[in-house]
């Protein structure tokens, strides 16, 4: 159970999803494995993240 939570914004999670190599797109790796959770401050992020979840459990 993640236990370290981190706000983002909506360029902070369009950063996390194009390039790994930010501290971004390694907040979400992290969070991927389950060490931390990422929080949402945009409601226009989290329709971003939800498409993301959608598509990527389709593939």
């Amino acid at each position: 159970m993640a236990s370290k939570g981190y706000l983002f914004d909506t360029n902070n999670l369009i950063r996390a999803l194009f390039d790994e190599n930010t501290a971004e797109g390694q907040l979400l790796d992290a969070a991927n494995a389950g060490y931390i959770e990422i929080l949402l401050n945009q409601s226009r992020g989290m329709r971003i993240m939800a498409d993301y979840e959608y598509h990527s459990r389709r593939w």
